[in-house]
């Protein structure tokens, strides 16, 4: 904790240069862009912009590619609000709420609780993590195999609750997307399913696949919205041109500050 204080002074210096105040908001803009484009997150966003990095000091260098991945993780939530295909994979779940209130007319609203609970997440973990590092990094050496399959068991468990009244749909689709992680080489050294071809050896592709099954039927479904000049594909464009009636006041943040306390802690 000394330690902490001893450093902060310096590292707010380090941010606050006039370069790094150039640098955070342009990683921010990569990063929006790269995230909304499906199936492409901030990991890949990270190995396509690691490049740029090279002609950067080592602080420049970090906080570049701290921007690019945050600013991806909500880009992802973009598309996931306005046509229902997430941009990265945790957006999926912004799908749930993010949608229905985009075609309510409140995509602006939907946006900007995606903006605001991401960076208070950002900020509240950051916080734990500089107080308590050494404490949480005992706690995730304890994980082994066994707590590692018990939390995939979980998490696979309460895929049902998402999906409604017909549980049954979601845990089929699990099943489905576990038999499709299943081609490919596997960590044991064999390959499975590849159907005798080489491209399969790799597996079937994450961004192929969410373009595939998510994004291309959603396009498909909003052309057809289009040619008729469906109301509810209107409310969609107004909620995002316009921020009159739907904008995030005070008081919705209150409402939503105990939410995002319970999400920063368990993202933590």
């Amino acid at each position: 904790m000394e330690s902490f204080f001893i450093n902060i002074l310096p590292a707010i210096g380090i941010v606050l240069d006039p370069v790094n105040l150039f640098v955070i908001p342009l990683g921010i803009m990569v990063g929006i862009a790269m995230g909304i484009m499906p199936g492409f997150g901030g990991a890949q966003a990270l190995a396509l912009m690691f490049p740029f990095t090279f002609i950067m000091s080592a602080e420049q260098s970090i906080l570049f590619m701290v921007s690019i991945y945050s600013a991806a993780e909500y880009g992802g939530s973009i598309p996931a609000i306005l046509i229902r295909t997430p941009g990265t994979t945790a957006a999926a779940m912004t799908i749930l709420d993010g949608y229905p209130m985009a075609q309510r007319g409140d995509a602006h609203r939907a946006l900007m609780i995606s903006i605001t609970s991401g960076v208070f997440g950002g900020i509240m973990s950051s916080l734990i993590f500089i107080v308590a590092a050494s404490g949480l990094a005992w706690i995730g050496l304890q994980f082994g195999p066994s707590e590692m399959f018990a939390l995939g068991i979980l998490g696979l468990s309460i895929i049902g609750s998402f999906v409604g009244k017909d549980p049954t749909k979601g845990f089929l689709m699990a099943g489905f997307g576990l038999l499709l992680s299943t081609f490919g080489e596997s960590p044991f050294g064999t390959v499975r399913f590849d159907f005798g071809q080489p491209y399969m050896y790799d597996g079937i592709p994450l961004i192929v696949m969410i373009i595939s099954m998510l994004a291309a039927p959603e396009v498909f479904r909003l052309m057809g919205l289009i040619s008729e000049k469906h109301e509810a594909l209107n409310r969609i464009r107004e909620g995002v041109l316009s921020s009159k009636g739907n904008k995030l006041s005070w008081a919705n943040v209150k409402k939503l500050v105990p939410t995002m306390l319970r999400g920063s802690v368990i993202g933590t």
